[in-house]
């Protein structure tokens, strides 16, 4: 249910069709849920990798190593100013 909320809230904010996933989940035992907002691309690419049994920092890292590539109009970068 989460998901859909996230992404639809997403889509309308930056106005276009974005979808979600929950990559790590408080009633699984994990600290906290965790989810990932982007393309229906990377979205599918993180599904299969959580169906492999990967977990949410090791889906951080496949996409941080450009595995798949990154949403260009979602990167948000932060620096110091």
């Amino acid at each position: 249910m989460y998901s859909g909320i996230l992404a639809g809230f997403f889509s309308v904010a930056f106005k276009q069709e974005l979808c979600s996933t929950e990559i790590q989940c408080y009633a699984m035992g994990n600290d906290f849920c965790r989810f990932l907002v982007g393309s229906a691309d990377r979205i599918q690419a993180a599904e299969f990798w959580i169906s492999s049994g990967g977990t949410a920092n090791e889906i951080a890292e496949r996409f941080e190593a450009g595995e798949i590539a990154a949403d260009a109009e979602l990167k948000i970068e932060v620096g110091a100013t």
